[in-house]
């Protein structure tokens, strides 16, 4: 007898016993009918081959019509006997991975390490021998929760959906060559990297200030203030040429290596910010004669994050996190703040829509001039400026004298103009409207409040509002 089994990630398996060992189809995630459809193949298959029998004609249909990945699931597990391997059926893992990796030739260094890195990541998971074709939906759900949960060393949220991503990546190519009938990971949405505001740091001048002091030469000072105060990336900054250097202009051109395959993204203009010029200036001083590279022993083939962090905890400073990137989060929200977002996001190498999502910050300097500067609550109309707010006398809006009594604002006041003339050449406007409530002219003469509907305007027939 067969029987079906769930997983808790909703992935179903068939289990069955065939010459003493017990064997098992795995299903991914099936409804429980086409769970139960398969299971009861399976107990034909094996009713029929311990009788001796042949399969019963409708069985042997229904088998027949196994959609390929089922079929080749029977057939690994000795259910079935092969049909007759289709054309790269049997390309495994492993080995079309290497062939997806000697094809992307046309890819940057830093994307091919970043392939590599998934391609390991399902390596380790499936095994290298897995066939393309035994790799299921279910499958894929798995292998992201392995890298949330259950890899030896867990990943943040965003760097699993990358590797998700690529994985996409790799299977898409092998759909498009009909080496496989769907994609696994075709129905995974929400793998773009998000914005994580937990990560953010706005890393203020005097923290800066320290940095600089400790830094071991004039590369690393530089560096820092590139990065900090010219919102560049290690990289840009690392591969600066003094070429590059605009004195005239008091401008950088930073090659944008991350956006070159952008077009008219490849170079971008950063200005002198007046925190730049004297350790720009330091260096150029100290620039060997006919040297070509504005730092002289950094570049970017180095990881710098791990240096940069010893530096900070060598000072005393808790590092924080992603350290590169909250200097440059931190020197676009200070510009967000005095620049138009088309004139920063220029200078910055980047698009509104990324700065929004992982760049702008809200800083406490901004809660401190709100509450400073930002809006005034309402005053109650019975109480003078001076009484109703600490900075009463420089309200804007005094209900007392902007919301007057009703009935006594002069006719222009109420978007009449003329108003005064045609009360004059007409008297009926002067008489009680006769749509008002009895009680109500009496109240004219009294500073209506907040609660009350200031309706009450001899200018305009407001018949329709005391309905």
């Amino acid at each position: 007898m067969a029987s079906i089994s769930t997983q808790p990630n909703g992935s179903r398996r068939i289990r069955f016993y065939d010459g003493g060992s017990q064997r098992t189809v795995y299903l991914g995630k099936v409804s429980q009918r086409t769970a139960k459809t398969l299971c009861e193949m399976v107990e034909e298959i094996l009713a029929a081959r311990s009788s001796g029998q042949p399969l019963h004609s409708s069985i042997a249909d229904r088998i027949g019509r196994l959609a390929p990945g089922f079929r080749a699931k029977f057939e690994r597990v000795g259910l079935l006997e092969p049909s007759g391997p289709r054309e790269g059926e049997q390309e495994t893992l492993a080995a079309f991975l290497e062939a997806y990796m000697a094809f992307r030739t046309d890819v940057k260094k830093s994307t091919r390490d970043n392939l590599l890195q998934a391609k390991k990541a399902l390596i380790d998971f499936f095994g290298a021998l897995t066939l393309l074709v035994d790799v299921t939906p279910g499958d894929a759900d798995e292998f992201r929760n392995w890298l949330l949960t259950k890899r030896s060393r867990p990943l943040a949220a965003n760097t699993a959906r990358r590797l998700c991503a690529r994985s996409k990546q790799f299977f898409t190519h092998a759909l498009r060559k009909r080496l496989i009938d769907e994609n696994p990971f075709a129905h995974m949405r929400g793998l773009m990297v998000r914005g994580n505001q937990e990560r953010q740091r706005f890393v203020e001048t005097g923290v800066i200030d320290r940095v600089l002091a400790g830094c071991p030469d004039a590369d690393w000072r530089l560096l820092v203030v590139l990065c900090r105060y010219g919102g560049l990336r290690p990289s840009e900054a690392c591969d600066l040429r003094w070429e590059h250097v605009d004195w005239g202009e008091g401008v950088l051109r930073i090659r944008c290596e991350k956006t070159a395959h952008h077009s008219g993204r490849e170079w971008r203009a950063v200005p002198f910010f007046p925190e730049i010029v004297p350790h720009l200036r330091e260096a150029w001083e100290m620039a060997d004669e006919g040297s070509e590279m504005v730092l002289k022993n950094l570049r970017s083939t180095r990881n710098l994050r791990k240096p940069f962090q010893d530096l900070l905890k060598r000072l005393g400073i808790e590092p924080w996190p992603k350290p590169f990137q909250n200097l440059r989060s931190t020197r676009e929200t200070e510009l967000a703040g005095r620049f138009p977002e088309h004139v920063v996001c220029a200078w910055l190498g980047n698009t509104g829509r990324v700065a929004r999502e992982h760049y702008l910050q809200v800083t406490r300097d901004d809660h401190r001039r709100a509450v400073e500067h930002g809006a005034v609550p309402w005053q109650a109309p019975d109480k003078s400026p001076e009484e109703g707010h600490p900075g009463g006398g420089n309200l804007k809006c005094n209900l007392k004298s902007d919301l007057a009594p009703v009935g006594s604002r002069r006719p222009e006041q109420n978007g009449d103009p003329g108003g005064g003339e045609k009360r004059r050449k007409n008297p009926d406007l002067g008489a009680p409207c006769r749509s008002v409530p009895a009680g109500a002219a009496s109240q004219r003469e009294k500073a209506s409040s907040p609660s009350r509907t200031r309706t009450y305007n001899l200018a305009v027939n407001s018949r329709s509002l005391y309905h």
